[in-house]
């Protein structure tokens, strides 16, 4: 499902940039505003994120920043 979602934002924006992550926590800590929008590809229980890491999501999108939520289990079915 990661393939053909980089497929379809490759398609639509030809200026996407994609920046794998293996620490979402540590992700989160860094400057989000350099983004327009953030797709996660979400296989991480909520708990994974700490109330302080789940407000800086909040207040970027909150901002006006993007924000699309996938969770893995759309790709269970295929």
């Amino acid at each position: 499902a990661q393939a053909e979602l980089r497929a379809a934002l490759r398609a639509s924006a030809s200026d996407a940039s994609f920046h794998e992550v293996a620490n979402l926590p540590a992700a989160v800590a860094q400057p989000l505003q350099r983004f327009d929008a953030l797709v996660l590809y979400f296989h991480h229980p909520a708990a994974t994120l700490a109330p302080a890491e789940i407000a800086r999501l909040r207040d970027y999108v909150r901002d006006g920043g993007g924000l699309l939520a996938v969770h893995a289990a759309t790709a269970s079915y295929k």
